[in-house]
């Protein structure tokens, strides 16, 4: 036999040499050679397989400590490249790194909608402050926060006070004393 058969699949052929009749039998070297070139393909397989796995294991840590109970949503409803992004970053190093560079862009968004919502939260809490001493009912200060007005809009006072300058229309609205 040539050397260069000693790559060839032999697999379903090694297994049955005496289908072949007695023209043929194959040399042990071969039937080594297969076996062992099956083990470093099985070997070789395991590794990707370990190392992919890591990486979605650092990947959902990374996601989980940088967006906290955001994560699980971003990680299953982010899409890159018609994959979900846990399977996209785990395929390999580099795209594992760029999956990073994701997660930085919505931990940043986060941070943002936090400190957005806890403007509005202190906004509010001022409002709410300054309509009860204004008030000086706590009554008819939630109803004057919870109701409808018209120079709002239609909206409710607690409801427009989303900036400092919304804050100051809905003062400007309370009664004189």
């Amino acid at each position: 036999m040539k050397a260069d058969l000693v790559g060839a699949k032999l697999e379903g052929f090694l297994d049955r040499p005496t289908e072949f009749g007695h023209w043929f039998t194959v040399p042990p070297i071969l039937w080594q050679a297969a076996r062992q070139r099956e083990e470093r393909n099985r070997k070789a397989q395991a590794k990707l397989a370990e190392a992919k796995a890591a990486r979605q294991r650092k990947f959902i840590e990374a996601a989980t400590h940088a967006l906290k109970d955001e994560a699980p949503a971003w990680l299953e409803g982010k899409i890159v490249e018609g994959q979900p992004i846990l399977e996209w970053a785990s395929e390999s190093d580099d795209r594992y790194w760029k999956g990073f560079a994701q997660i930085g862009l919505a931990e940043t968004a986060r941070k943002q909608r936090v400190v957005a919502a806890e403007l509005v939260e202190d906004l509010r809490k001022r409002l709410t402050s300054t309509t009860n001493t204004a008030f000086r009912d706590p009554a008819r200060s939630q109803l004057f926060l919870n109701s409808a007005h018209p120079k709002l809009g239609g909206r409710r006072p607690i409801e427009a006070c989303g900036t400092e300058a919304d804050l100051r229309v809905v003062l400007a609205l309370l009664p004189k004393s």
